[in-house]
């Protein structure tokens, strides 16, 4: 640490800093050794780490000014001469000398200095120009001129090039060459008092860089348990590399990551809540968490790890290298950062900096290890309670599945099979004979998992314990010689302490003879480790671990606790190959932690049968996914409580779909097998397992992928566009692969929204049975709609009962087009178990998809592998529109052509937010966006505003999107019956959220409108309002009811609605207006659709005269963005209550209302033809007056004229 140059300068120093004045960017702030003197100490904020090249000049101080709010309060050393800060500069290790060209004349054509009692003094500058300290009025800067990234990297040792501050300073340099003060000192201020001058930060590899507090946290650091070996640094961190963490020693230790405006964080592991983790918190503590809720913040697992997707779709991970108790907080990225605190010593912390987070989760995989690839069997559907029990109910269900001809794979047993709970042991009444159990099931194609708890019981005689105590291998009490002892299903127990190799190696031997019985896979449970009666449900914190120096030695066990479970899994999978060396053992197990994923798969623990937990399974798999685990599901239909038909219905039609699929429920609940609600549910369920065995090539494919390369089999929708905001937070469904979305309707009566994707995306079904002929299952209420992204080519398969009939004797390719007219997908095929795919024993096809002209080829362009490719029939299903296809069937291995037929044109007189440029052609265009969107691309934007009046209400289209935050849009009418000119809904109360602070908004003259349509959309549900806005009194609402988002309906439920208002809004617009221009507003044929009754509007059918209309989007706080239709004129978003009289231009559009009755000819349209027939019948003169001004909108009346 640099200090004053002599003992005066600091005594004078401290001395301005008493009298509160602070010498130039210096803050004065309270310190402990200061306490109580009445002096305070001046905090430094230049770190030494910015010294570079530099001259010297004298500047007049006079003219220099601070902000002192700019100016954080960490302690960072700084130079001063003569109160000034210094600069200092190393030579260039490639010239030998200090620059010393002298700054020219235009760079200092703002006076330069320090304020300090305005006095002359010397400041150094950099070389060339390369930055300098600028003032303007009270803003503070830096100035970076071009070159700077270029010129400091090459002026520093690769120490300096490596501090965070060098780091961000050629980051934001790169960006921009003017960077405010504040953004400077969050480059120099940002990693704290110990960073700059201790981080000591290593390169672990391609865009991975580790950091540690200090060179002595670096020299302690304990092993890392999540890492699957070590990882030795290859140098210096790269210049740029970003984010970098701020260390800060304490009680507890905290590790702070900045984030940038615009991210969305992910992973975290196993938690409660939504995919999108900014406002939430996780304790990372392993916890038997019976019938959690929101309210959790700490489950079965932890995953000291965060996934960041930056605005531009790059990404960036962290992990947190900790076993100890600590929390996440993402409560408030934009203001604190990612926090992390640990009761245990302060932590390594791995960074990576990708492209796009598949990169980012990829390179997860890299450090903590590739998921074990499972055997067929495993990726099949699992039937589960607790419990199956005796022996022959375990068979009957079995029997039964396949007497329905449900596909299932595997039953499970649970803990009522073994005798008094003893682990290893059988009831001896229930289930007397388990390896005649497991013949019998293996005899109709079923696999059987069998529960094996930690907890071993206390009693002398049990072979296991009498094991456990000849081999010392019990977890400890606090005075490190005593067992620990407490209570568990068996009653008073022992755990083993699997932090010993030799006690995983005992472990592990118990297996040979329990697989032997043919027991197929293991299930551990309560290896949080569950104690009932324990504090917190587990062991005391100061319980003693005697771990191998490999995992950091021993310990307590606040330390090990959450690698327990892990590490359990870790010993039953060892053992588990060790008794079927020639087969790929399969492990589920309850607790884990972040690597746990190399040795076993999960699920979501005791959850709920209720909707939030059928919605809330989504995002958990798909965080447990981004944080490296691949193979993860929920109890489908839940295991606490009975839950409904619909409940099961739903869950199973999308559960079926995620990686591990296994309906399980608890003891005191009814029967979930597939056919115990009813017939309805029997076959939706059997559809929708249908659907995973026709895929199931592909998810083994996909298995195979994460095998490979970490990537999660189910993944959120913004991998398939990382920009795509929409995408981000939509955790209504989730994508199988690459290829497949599949869309959930998670509340009763909903219907599924249709994926906020860019891309082209194509809905699809399967025939509910393989008879030519058959229905498509697209009809089913309580499936989750599928869609096949563009550009994509997946494997199917016949309808089959298990995985052992899936031979795939026939192929079939779903394939659908990007924008590009080509699409891609692969087919990994192998035994199905054992180890020789590691040989080269199986075949991996690529598939690719070309159109050339109106013809579209399929062809086999790559095979890798040994095993001998199939001779069978190869039929592909191109897919050119939603649920329209092409189909043609050649032999596998062969070329294939077929043609690209377009769909015909749907109905555009249905209300569905589709083709407004057809349903709307006859309809009036009342307003065209010439502002481009203030609110992202695709994301808030109206581009066209079109009215239709019918017989009996009006039709509204909207071209254009809405954000799915709880942004709104308002759409105000004015029938010419009373209404207001300014907006008064301040007594209406909430939800929904921004309609209050629409109070105060004031219209154009010639605007007051009486009605307003409010509606938002939050995740994948649309809400609508309707609200009364009289010129008198108090305005009222009435809450119309929800729907989903691209429904292809708009019919609304739950609400209030006797009218029958219809509200539409289908979000795959990617055309219109941009951020950047308003040019192609015209392009847009999708958004809004709305259908409103007269007597809604306060009308009666046949009214003559005109409605106006005025549309905005509406943000959740109140603020009017600048999407409005009439459209602004490219001034910017009016903001909270504005005043839009103040607006050039009318912001209204007014379309005339034709009298009833007169489309004389019938042809649904109203012309001059009409006006004619209407004077032959002599009508009245009020009667042709009002059709007149109708058709004066552009029809003309020439015609009339000549005729």
């Amino acid at each position: 640490m640099f200090e004053p140059r002599s003992a005066t300068l600091a005594a004078e120093r401290m001395a301005m800093c008493s009298e509160g004045m602070s010498p130039g960017w210096v803050r004065p702030v309270a310190t402990a050794t200061s306490a109580g003197s009445g002096k305070t100490a001046c905090t430094r904020v230049m770190p030494r780490a910015i010294r570079i090249n530099a001259v010297k000049t004298t500047v007049n101080p006079t003219s220099m000014r601070t902000n002192p709010s700019c100016i954080p309060s960490a302690a960072m050393s700084w130079n001063w001469v003569m109160g000034c800060p210094v600069l200092y500069s190393r030579q260039r290790r490639d010239r030998g000398a200090v620059y010393q060209n002298p700054i020219s004349p235009t760079v200092l054509s703002a006076d330069m200095g320090c304020l300090w009692r305005f006095r002359l003094c010397r400041i150094w500058y950099l070389a060339e120009g390369v930055f300098y300290l600028w003032s303007a009025g009270d803003v503070c800067g830096i100035y970076f001129p071009r070159g700077f990234s270029r010129h400091i990297a090459g002026s520093l040792g690769s120490a300096e090039r490596d501090s965070g501050a060098v780091s961000m300073l050629i980051t934001l340099s790169r960006k921009k060459r003017w960077v405010t003060a504040c953004a400077w000192a969050a480059a120099v201020g940002l990693l704290g008092p110990n960073a700059h001058g201790q981080m000591v930060g290593e390169q672990l590899g391609d865009g991975i860089a580790r950091f540690h507090a200090s060179a002595s946290a670096q020299a302690n650091a304990e092993p890392s348990i999540a890492l699957e070996q070590a990882w030795a640094g290859i140098g210096p961190v790269p210049g740029g590399f970003s984010p970098l963490p701020s260390f800060a020693p304490g009680n507890p230790n905290r590790v702070t990551i900045p984030v940038a405006p615009g991210t969305s964080l992910y992973g975290t592991g196993l938690v409660a809540g939504p995919l999108e983790r900014t406002g939430r918190r996780a304790v990372l503590y392993n916890d038997d968490s019976y019938a959690w809720g929101d309210w959790d913040e700490q489950l079965y697992q932890s995953h000291p790890w965060v996934l960041g997707v930056r605005a531009d779709g790059t990404a960036f991970g962290v992990l947190f290298d900790s076993t100890w108790r600590s929390v996440i907080d993402t409560t408030n990225p934009q203001g604190q950062g990612i926090v992390f605190e640990t009761e245990g010593p302060i932590p390594a912390v791995i960074v990576v900096d990708r492209e796009s987070p598949q990169q980012v989760v990829m390179a997860l995989s890299d450090l903590t290890g590739r998921p074990f690839m499972p055997p067929l069997w495993a990726v099949g559907y699992h039937q589960c309670r607790y419990s199956y029990t005796p022996a022959s109910r375990a068979l009957e269900v079995a029997q039964e599945f396949r007497n329905r001809q449900i596909p299932a794979d595997t039953i499970w047993l649970d803990i009522d099979y073994m005798d008094g709970f003893r682990i290893f042991t059988f009831n001896p009444f229930t289930f007397p004979d388990p390896a005649g159990l497991n013949a019998a099931l293996d005899s109709i194609d079923f696999s059987s998992i069998w529960m094996i708890n930690p907890g071993v019981k206390l009693e002398q005689g049990y072979w296991i314990y009498d094991a456990g105590q000849a081999g010392d291998h019990w977890v400890k009490s606090s005075n490190t010689v005593t067992d620990f002892q407490g209570d568990v299903w068996p009653g008073l127990s022992k755990w083993p302490d699997f932090t010993r190799s030799a006690t995983r190696a005992w472990w592990g031997s118990l297996y040979a003879p329990y697989m032997a019985l043919g027991i197929d896979g293991v299930w551990n449970d309560m290896n949080e480790p569950a104690v009932f009666g324990g504090p917190g449900w587990t062991m005391p914190d100061n319980n003693h671990h005697r771990a191998d120096a490999v995992l950091g030695g021993p310990g307590p066990h606040v330390k090990y606790h959450n690698v327990y479970g892990m590490l359990m899994a870790r010993a039953t999978r060892e053992g588990i190959l060790a008794a079927n060396p020639d087969k790929r053992p399969f492990v589920l197990s309850r607790a884990s932690y972040l690597g746990g994923h190399r040795d076993a798969a999960s699920w979501t623990g005791d959850n709920i049968a209720d909707w939030y937990h059928l919605w809330v399974s989504i995002p958990n798999v798909l965080n447990l996914g981004l944080s490296g685990q691949p193979f993860s599901g929920p109890d489908i239909g839940g295991f606490v409580g009975n839950g409904d038909a619909q409940l099961f219905a739903r869950w199973m039609g999308y559960g079926a779909l995620l990686p591990f699929a296994r309906g399980h429920t608890s003891n005191f609940t009814v029967d979930k097998e597939p056919w115990s609600y009813g017939p309805a549910t029997e076959q939706t369920s059997r559809l929708a397992l249908q659907r995973r065995y026709r895929l199931i090539h592909y998810y083994y494919t996909l298995f195979f992928e994460a095998h490979l390369t970490g990537l999660p089999v189910a993944r959120p929708l913004f991998f398939a566009e990382p920009q795509n905001s929409s995408a981000r937070t939509w955790d209504d469904g989730f994508m199988v692969g690459d290829g497949i979305v599949v869309s959930v309707a998670t509340t009763p009566g909903a219907t599924p929204s249709r994926p906020p994707l860019q891309g082209p995306i194509y809905r699809f079904g399967f025939p509910e049975t393989d008879q030519s002929g058959a229905d498509l299952d697209t009809d089913r209420q309580d499936l989750p709609h599928l869609y096949l992204r563009g550009g994509q080519i997946v494997p199917t398969g016949p309808i089959v009962q298990s995985t052992r009939d899936a031979t795939l004797d026939h192929l079939t390719l779903l394939v659908a087009l990007d924008e590009n007219g080509e699409a891609i997908g692969q087919l990994y095929e192998d035994a199905g178990d054992g180890w020789e795919f590691e040989g080269g024993d199986f075949l991996l096809s690529t598939y690719y998809a070309q159109r050339i002209g109106s013809i579209v080829t399929v062809e086999l362009i790559d095979s890798e592998g040994n095993r001998a490719r199939p001779v069978r029939p190869l039929t592909v299903r191109l897919l050119t529109g939603d649920e329209f296809e092409v189909v043609e069937t050649g032999m596998d291995g062969e070329t294939i052509q077929l043609p690209s037929v377009e769909p015909p044109l749907p109905d555009a007189t249905i209300i569905d937010g589709l083709y407004l440029d057809r349903a709307f052609s006859f309809a009036d265009l009342l307003a065209t966006q010439d502002t481009p969107t203030d609110s992202g691309d695709n994301i808030n934007e109206l581009n066209q505003l079109w009215l239709a009046a019918e017989a009996e209400g009006i039709r509204v289209g909207l071209s254009g999107n809405l954000g799915t935050d709880a942004t709104a849009l308002a759409l105000f009418f004015d029938t010419g019956i009373g209404g207001q000119s300014t907006v008064d809904t301040g007594s209406l109360s909430p939800p929904p959220a921004g309609l209050q602070a629409l109070t105060g908004t004031t219209f154009d003259d010639g605007f007051t409108p009486s009605r307003l349509l409010f509606a938002n959309a939050f995740g994948g549900a649309l809400y609508c309002d309707w609200v009364t806005l009289p010129s008198s009194g108090t305005a009222t609402k009435r809450y119309l009811g929800q729907q989903s988002v691209g429904s292809g309906s708009g019919e609304l439920s739950g609400g209030n609605n006797p009218g029958g208002i219809l509200v539409a809004l289908d979000n795959r617009n990617v055309a219109g207006v941009t951020d950047q221009s308003a040019a192609d507003a015209a392009t847009a044929t999708s958004g809004w659709e709305m259908y409103i009754p007269y007597s809604d509007l306060g009308l009666s059918a046949g009214s003559c005269g005109e409605i106006r209309v005025l549309a905005a989007i509406v943000q959740p706080s109140g603020a009017w963005t600048n999407q409005l239709l009439p459209p602004l004129g490219g001034a910017g978003a009016p903001g909270i209550a504005p005043d839009l009289s103040t607006i050039a231009g009318e912001q209204w559009s007014a379309a005339p209302l034709p009298p009833s009755h007169a489309d004389l000819d019938g042809d649904g349209v109203l012309t001059v033809e009409d006006l004619y027939l209407l004077h032959e019948q002599e009508a009245s003169h009020g009667e042709i007056e009002c059709l007149k001004r109708y058709l004066r909108r552009g029809e003309g009346l020439d015609a009339l004229t000549e005729r």
